[in-house]
């Protein structure tokens, strides 16, 4: 029985294999606003760049993004208004959607971690 549900476990995994990607380049950040990346992706693979998921009425709403927001010391603080679309270019000459959310103002310099979260809509 635990074979079967180790098994199951691992094909259930694997059909969850597209990923929001979430990329800056800078890792520690001194001065200045910070850039932060974000696509849709099947990053195993080198897959290509994905156009995000759908609202319920089967469109693809603004740059697919239903909440973006980051959490530091406990407080959750929206990042919808710093978050702008732009588009990426894919294999083959192909573009796709993408986010840059930029993080900036005396909120953002005090020390610690901060874990931001980009909630897209199913895809």
């Amino acid at each position: 029985m635990h074979k079967l549900l180790i098994v199951a476990a691992v094909f259930a995994a694997s059909a969850f294999a597209h990923f929001e990607v979430l990329y800056t380049p800078a890792t520690v950040v001194e001065s200045g606003d910070a850039r932060i990346s974000s696509f849709f992706t099947h990053p195993f693979e080198g897959g290509p760049i994905m156009t995000r998921g759908k609202g319920r009425d089967g469109a693809v709403e603004g740059d697919g993004v239903k909440e973006v927001f980051v959490v530091h010391r406990g407080e959750r603080s929206n990042l919808r208004s710093a978050t702008r679309e732009v588009k990426w270019m894919a294999r083959g000459g192909l573009s796709a959607q993408g986010s840059e959310i930029t993080l900036s103002g005396p909120s953002f310099r005090s020390m610690g971690d901060y874990a931001v979260v980009v909630v897209g809509y199913p895809y």
